[in-house]
């Protein structure tokens, strides 16, 4: 199991290494690293583009298992994904004394539908649930269940816009190329 461990990581830290080198390679194999750590990553395609998940975002290694990522998610840099919350043991420990402590941290799944955007630095906390086609602003801290097709921002994240009036906006605007 150590072993293993150890493995995955220097297998995860060589993928990554690969994001500057032209092509596809990193976009092909750090979903499927990603997997192999324990993450339930759909690959296919979803209309929404490839995905794309940057290096520095950091997924919990208490429990791999329990993130759910759609497919055709992109997924900023420096995003923190957290299954767990051990401030709860913390703070029985305050309240009760000495080996309370030792209580097993809270633990809940966290899932993201297909075709989503995670903006940079956002951090997705237990028991999140974001809808399909949702775009999550930079910063954002999200928690709760989220029913897609809309923007999300903030701290607390909370939706600002549906997708269809967020492109309009844009378009509208012409603020892009």
């Amino acid at each position: 199991m150590f072993l293993k461990k150890v493995f995955l990581t220097l297998l995860g830290n060589l993928i990554k290494m690969t994001e500057k080198i032209p092509g596809s390679f990193y976009q092909k194999n750090y979903p499927k690293y990603l997997k192999m750590r324990g993450i339930d990553i759909c690959t296919e395609l979803r209309g929404g583009g490839q995905e794309y998940i940057a290096p520095s975002a950091y997924f919990d290694g208490a429990n791999y298992s329990m993130i759910h990522i759609g497919g055709g998610v992109t997924i900023s840099k420096d995003v923190v994904m957290l299954t767990h919350d051990y401030s709860i043991a913390k703070g029985l420990a305050y309240k009760y004394g000495s080996g309370a402590e030792n209580v097993k941290k809270f633990q809940k799944e966290i899932k993201i539908g297909a075709n989503c955007f995670i903006g940079a630095r956002s951090i997705i906390l237990p028991g999140t649930d974001i809808g399909d086609n949702t775009i999550v602003g930079a910063g954002s801290v999200v928690k709760g269940k989220y029913k897609g097709n809309c923007v999300i921002c903030g701290n607390p994240a909370k939706e600002v816009a549906t997708i269809d009036e967020w492109v309009n906006r844009h378009i509208e605007k012409k603020d892009f190329e």
